[in-house]
């Protein structure tokens, strides 16, 4: 199999490829839900979902060239990453956030949800094992930083309004170790909003309240 058949697969006229900087033996990825496009807006709220039950366990993840990981994108579904394992995702909901991270922290690889405002996926190379939630109490929610038992939408995949996520900043993916993730965030939490929480998927999601994911 030639290297660009692993890593790439044909979605309509468009073509989806893994980034490279995704691309290692270590990452597992995730099959989320395959909703059509005109599908009502809550059916399409669980294109954020994985598809099947035990989805936080390493050794379900897909490797980036696996077979069944390119069928599906290339049939519609979009994927996720496992976070938690060597890599967290900081997911700036709030554009202030973004401009805080962009500014503080170093420079890394970028990703757009279809969210017009914030909407961002910064990757970070961690030790960092527990999800913080970045909000502070009775304020206003800026975001989380993802890491063991959960997953974030990867680049290629369709956001709920049918937009797109795509790389906004191609670069190398940096390292943020688990102490230094917390000092340089400390202003976008408190006691409670940065509690340490181990996360089950999506309880923490409003728009995925309720959702089970489905037996394979």
């Amino acid at each position: 199999m030639k290297m660009s058949e692993e890593i790439s697969t044909k979605k309509g006229e468009k073509w989806i490829e893994i980034p490279k900087q995704l691309r290692n033996d270590e990452n597992r990825f995730v099959l989320l839900y395959k909703i059509p496009d005109e599908a009502s807006e809550k059916d399409r709220l669980k294109r954020k979902r994985p598809s099947y039950n035990n989805w936080q366990n390493y050794e379900k993840g897909y490797r980036y060239n696996d077979k069944t990981l390119m069928d599906h994108i290339k049939g519609g579904g979009g994927y996720g990453i496992l976070t938690g394992f060597g890599l967290v995702v900081i997911d700036a909901d709030d554009p202030e956030l973004v401009g805080y991270i962009r500014k503080n922290l170093p420079a890394t690889f970028e990703v757009k949800s279809g969210r017009d405002e914030g909407g961002v996926h910064f990757y970070f190379q961690s030790d960092m094992q527990d999800k913080l939630l970045l909000e502070m109490k009775n304020t206003r929610h800026y975001g989380e930083v993802q890491a063991r038992g959960q997953q974030v939408v990867c680049p290629g995949s369709p956001h709920t309004n049918n937009k797109i996520y795509h790389v906004i900043a191609n670069r190398p993916i940096a390292n943020l170790d688990e102490a230094e993730t917390r000092s340089r965030l400390n202003p976008f939490y408190d006691e409670s909003g940065g509690r340490k929480t181990k996360g089950k998927g999506y309880e923490d999601d409003p728009e995925c309240l309720g959702m089970t994911p489905v037996q394979l």
